[in-house]
C-alpha cells in the first residue's frame, strides 16, 4: 500500500487534470455571472411577476450564516426560555 499509492497517483497526468479542473471553474463561474447579471437586471429594469419572492431568494445566502449558527446554538444548548 504505503508508497506505491503515491507514485501511481503522481506518475498521471497531473498537469492534464489541473487544466481541466480550472476550465470547470472557468465554465461554472462564467454561468453563475450570467445568472446573477440576468436576476438583477429583472429586479431592477422590470415589472416582472413574483419580484418580491425573487429578491427573498436573492437575500438568503445573506442571511444564511447567520441563521445556521443560531439555530446549531439552540440544538447544542438546547432551549432554555430566553
Amino acid at each position: 500500500m504505503g508508497l506505491r499509492n503515491f507514485t501511481a497517483y503522481f506518475s498521471r497526468d497531473i498537469g492534464r487534470l489541473a487544466r481541466e479542473q480550472r476550465m470547470v471553474a472557468a465554465l461554472s463561474n462564467a454561468d453563475r455571472r450570467a445568472t446573477r447579471v440576468c436576476l438583477c437586471y429583472g429586479l431592477t429594469r422590470t415589472c416582472m411577476p413574483a419580484k418580491g419572492l425573487f429578491y427573498a431568494a436573492a437575500l438568503v445566502p445573506v442571511f444564511a450564516p447567520s441563521l445556521l449558527s443560531a439555530i446549531s446554538l439552540i440544538y447544542i444548548f438546547g432551549n432554555q426560555d430566553f
